[in-house]
């Protein structure tokens, strides 16, 4: 990790995952979001000692085991409280039942169990809901930001918003479809963005930066892209989902080949069904015990 000062309280602790750290009173300081795995969550503690700091709260964005990984170590060995978003604290607390979620409702099969998908659980000590909180000195703003999961927040603070995995980089809009879990609360959410002013915009994943816009577009264009896909591909004719998956991840040049990144890319898809669904714009049918999509004639009038 890099530490990266935005303003005399605020930085971002760069890597595979960004994590924020914001200083509050009295050596304390606020973590948002953990990396993966407790080497991260012991790295975050040292870079906080380093600096004459304790962690005092962790703050997550969301439930995913890239961004709560190291919650555990924060917890358990330097003292730290945890606040969860609502909707997502039950998974923070117990990873199993996100596995369980990509599996279809059933128990999964080892494959399956990295250390992205299941992380070392922690308790939760707080869940945090859209509003203003005060920790550690620190005035801090959680905006309900949905759509990569049901329950993401940012947070935004002293003029830093902490995005979480929000909005997808430049890096992950190019290599393949970010996990989604509703394209409609997303695309409420890069409504939203359009009107929250800050001085720095920080990703989950890529570089912060001080303008937002390109990066709003970009992630509404691949929605529609992927909209756009999925048509196409039915216009050939009904499609089960699997093959609808296949294909789309296929066009992009991005095959699947492991289980784990089937089952997110799988639930992707889907989010972009019931989107379409909700337009009017396909349909579905349980035809020989498969489920089949196919256009409809468009939307009702």
């Amino acid at each position: 990790m890099e530490w990266l000062a935005l303003t005399p309280r605020v930085a971002v602790l760069k890597g595979p995952v960004n994590c924020g750290v914001v200083v509050g009173q009295a050596g304390q300081a606020l973590v948002v979001d953990s990396g993966m795995g407790s080497r991260s969550g012991r790295q975050i503690a040292e870079m906080l000692a380093e600096r004459g700091l304790r962690p005092a709260a962790v703050l997550n964005t969301h439930a995913h085991g890239d961004h709560t990984g190291g919650n555990a170590y924060l917890v358990r060995e330097a003292g730290a409280r945890l606040y969860a978003p609502e909707h997502e604290a039950t998974w923070v607390r117990s990873p199993e039942w996100g596995m369980v979620f990509l599996f279809g409702g059933a128990e999964p099969v080892a494959g399956m169990t990295t250390r992205r998908l299941l992380p070392e659980g922690a308790p939760v000590h707080a869940v945090v809901c859209e509003g203003t909180l005060r920790l550690a000195g620190v005035r801090v703003e959680a905006l309900h930001l949905p759509g990569h999961t049901r329950g993401h927040m940012g947070y935004l603070v002293e003029g830093v918003l902490f995005l979480g995995d929000a909005l997808a980089s430049e890096a992950e809009l190019a290599s393949g479809l970010p996990y989604t879990y509703s394209v409609s609360l997303k695309l409420q959410t890069l409504e939203r963005l359009e009107s929250v002013r800050a001085e720095w915009y920080v990703p989950g994943h890529g570089e912060p930066r001080r303008e937002i816009a390109p990066l709003l577009q970009a992630n509404r264009e691949a929605i529609e892209g992927t909209c756009a896909a999925i048509q196409a591909l039915l216009a050939g004719g009904p499609m089960s989902e699997e093959e609808v998956v296949a294909r789309v991840f296929r066009g992009m040049g991005a095959p699947l080949h492991r289980l784990g990144e089937f089952s997110m890319a799988r639930a992707t898809v889907l989010s972009h069904l019931s989107y379409l669904h909700g337009l009017h714009l396909v349909a579905y049918e349980v035809q020989d015990g498969r489920v089949l999509w196919r256009l409809t004639a468009g939307p009702k009038g």
